[in-house]
């Protein structure tokens, strides 16, 4: 089954906060194999791939989530890892390193990304679309870098509320014994 845990935070391309909270949601989740996040696979084996990210950084507003996917028998399991693991992030904040990987694994990646033609033009037409400053592109990287060990934490405590969040599971959830007419449907369903 497919999980999104999420809430709608005031963040978008256009927020001081954006770099910040993009910093600290790639430190959680970013990657699989080396976030916070990471033990549900790497340690608990409870899912393949989980990721934390703001979902549509064009608006405010934006749904901040934590997606993955688990098997049903382990839904409550892996819920009760991620709550623990974001509350720790939350109350011990992103550590020197993990900013410093952070920002080179972002600054790297848009630099790499930023040789094609194609993604140039994308870019441009982006950032003419969103009312962005003509510099944002070429100042990306450096507002990254601009970002401290203390401006991700204060996003992270702000925006990282796991308790305030709703999850969405789709899948099957739960074999019906008596209902044929359940048989091989996928209930999705909602829970703050």
């Amino acid at each position: 089954m497919d999980v999104v845990i999420g809430w709608p935070i005031p963040v978008s391309i256009k927020s001081k906060d954006y770099f910040a909270e993009t910093i600290g949601s790639a430190a959680l989740g970013y990657d699989s194999f080396a976030c916070r996040l990471a033990p549900l696979r790497d340690r608990f084996g409870l899912t393949y791939s989980i990721s934390s990210t703001l979902t549509e950084a064009s608006f405010p507003n934006s749904l901040w989530a934590i997606s993955y996917s688990v098997a049903p028998e382990n839904l409550e399991k892996a819920q009760g890892h991620i709550s623990r693991i974001v509350k720790e992030y939350v109350k011990d904040g992103i550590s020197k390193e993990e900013l410093d990987h952070e920002k080179g694994h972002l600054t790297g990646t848009y630099i790499v990304e930023s040789r094609s033609p194609r993604t140039i033009a994308s870019q441009l037409a982006y950032a003419y679309i969103m009312g962005l400053p003509l510099d944002f592109l070429d100042n990306f990287t450096r507002k990254v870098h601009a970002e401290t060990q203390n401006s991700v934490n204060a996003a992270i405590r702000k925006y990282f509320q796991i308790d305030k969040c709703v999850t969405s599971v789709a899948g099957q959830v739960k074999q019906e014994k008596d209902s044929k007419d359940m048989k091989g449907t996928a209930p999705a369903s909602m829970a703050p």
